[in-house]
């Protein structure tokens, strides 16, 4: 944890039910702004519903989520993108019908002054220059003009990501990035993780363990809606329970 500074994410008593499941069931976590933390769970552990209660898809039926210290509990994704956090989709969620280019300027309009916000996404300057400077970090000029979804899947999670970072937001939540990739698409990935984690604090939601434990300064692990461990990777991989909530008692 050396190195990371105050908390920017943070989950208190957070529970959801779907009739009578618990889906998650009183997590509290604090994210420290700096680095990479980790949610990971066995498949039904409740990371997917966490991540949608966090960023505001779906309502709590108990606790709180708090954005640097102002409660957003159930605040909808499009104002959160406004204060600070931005997120990707475990399904790519870029307009396949416009180009790479548009996919940045849309989202990057956000930058502009709201005495700006009814001129024509064309008219932004700001936001051009930004979805500009995007696509060349993150690789895609050649492809600026083609239309999304056209795309490799392997570009298709490199524009996400770029058009996450549209906003310039302070917090990048991730689901499973890596998700279909090729070997090689998931070292790039990996790659990008680690050299946007300099800048931005990530929350990555992913099930690959050997990306998490090499990427991660946290990780936190959910089993059955509830928080099972939490810490540095060494010290959650050598956890006799997250090691039985994974591969069984034996």
């Amino acid at each position: 944890m050396s190195g990371l500074g105050d908390i920017v994410l943070e989950t208190r008593g957070l529970s959801v039910n779907f009739g009578g499941l618990r889906a998650v069931d009183n997590v509290d976590i604090k994210v420290a702004r700096g680095g990479i933390t980790s949610i990971i769970g066995p498949n039904g552990a409740g990371k997917s519903t966490f991540y949608n209660l966090v960023t505001g898809a779906i309502r709590p039926t108990a606790g709180q989520v708090y954005l640097e210290g102002r409660e957003i509990t159930g605040t909808p994704t499009n104002r959160l993108a406004a204060m600070g956090l931005s997120r990707s989709f475990q399904i790519t969620n870029l307009f396949p019908a416009s180009t790479v280019f548009e996919n940045l300027r849309l989202a990057a309009h956000a930058l502009e002054p709201m005495s700006l916000s009814l001129l024509p996404v064309r008219r932004a300057k700001r936001a051009e220059e930004k979805a500009v400077a995007l696509i060349e970090r993150f690789g895609l000029a050649a492809r600026a003009t083609e239309l999304a979804g056209h795309l490799s899947h392997g570009e298709q999670r490199r524009l996400e990501i770029a058009v996450a970072l549209a906003c310039e937001p302070r917090l990048l939540i991730l689901d499973e990035p890596t998700q279909g990739m090729s070997h090689t698409d998931t070292e790039e990935a990996s790659q990008m993780v680690r050299d946007l984690s300099k800048e931005i604090t990530i929350v990555l939601i992913e099930h690959d363990l050997d990306l998490v434990m090499d990427l991660s300064h946290t990780v936190v692990v959910l089993h059955q809606g509830r928080k099972l461990a939490e810490g540095p990777p060494a010290v959650v991989r050598a956890n006799k329970d997250v090691q039985t909530a994974y591969f069984g008692a034996h």
